[in-house]
């Protein structure tokens, strides 16, 4: 009798456990503000302002002043890459038109430039200390520059380290580098050219870097991958066929419906 009600006691825990947890994988994530936007994609930076983009403009929503500033070049031209690791140096960059633009955080342009070093650039992004980081597809090297273009770092042949390699996004993190080839997956390299880590996530897109996490899409579904710890978890994401994420570790900003929804996560 004792045996058969130790039993019981224990079925019972893991009926509950079970329900507990499918509670927790089905809870409705709670939706702290919707902005009506009409915009195909959002960033956040580390203040927690948010940006995003459509056809004409370039918005950000100062999660400080609950204010909005908005940039357009005038023209139906997209940015190639938006960079807004620095909230204070903003980077868009035109490579159609070997062109990048720097906006300070109220969006106003502060410096337009078309530079010799990035004439046949394929990607840019912030570096610090107001440096930049130019990939060329073409020679396959990737160059850290200084804020008066001298260079600092320099890598002749990516090939010498990833066969065949064409990333199509670029961005310095937290002392590091990441570089993402949909064909392979993300590089991670540090302040001085060298490989600190490969991860193969390929097929993925919609690919941005937050703190030490890696976000993307891969068919129909977000994931989350932790440079930590080293592992992949698929986002549960509130709305269906969103046109785009970003993610904070407190925070999901979700564009669907002609709206920027944004949730607690």
């Amino acid at each position: 009798m004792k045996n058969r009600s130790i039993y019981i006691v224990q079925i019972a825990a893991i009926v509950l456990l079970f329900a507990f947890n499918t509670m927790a994988q089905n809870s409705t994530a709670v939706l702290l503000k919707a902005i009506s936007s009409k915009a195909n994609q959002v960033w956040v930076d580390k203040l927690q302002n948010y940006y995003t983009l459509n056809t004409t403009e370039f918005v950000k929503y100062n999660n400080q002043t609950n204010g909005i500033n908005k940039f357009s070049n005038n023209s139906s031209t997209l940015p190639s890459s938006v960079d807004v690791s620095n909230p204070l140096r903003i980077l868009l960059y035109y490579n159609q038109f070997n062109t990048f633009i720097h906006l300070d955080n109220m969006l106003s342009p502060t410096e337009q430039t078309k530079a010799e070093a990035t004439e046949l650039a394929t990607l840019l992004c912030n570096s610090t200390l107001n440096g930049l980081w130019v990939y060329n597809q073409a020679e396959l090297s990737l160059v850290r520059y200084d804020s008066k273009w001298n260079e600092v770092v320099r890598i002749n042949n990516m090939n010498q380290a990833i066969a065949n390699f064409a990333p199509i996004f670029m961005q310095e993190n937290n002392g590091s580098v990441y570089l993402y080839d949909p064909n392979y997956g993300c590089v991670v390299l540090n302040m001085f050219g060298g490989i600190d880590k490969k991860i193969p996530l390929p097929n993925c897109v919609n690919f941005k870097v937050f703190n030490d996490e890696l976000y993307y899409k891969r068919n129909v579904n977000y994931y989350v991958y932790n440079t930590l710890n080293l592992t992949e978890t698929q986002l549960n994401v509130p709305l269906q066929n969103c046109k785009d994420i970003a993610l904070t570790p407190q925070k999901m900003l979700v564009l669907a419906n002609d709206t920027l929804y944004i949730y607690q996560r």
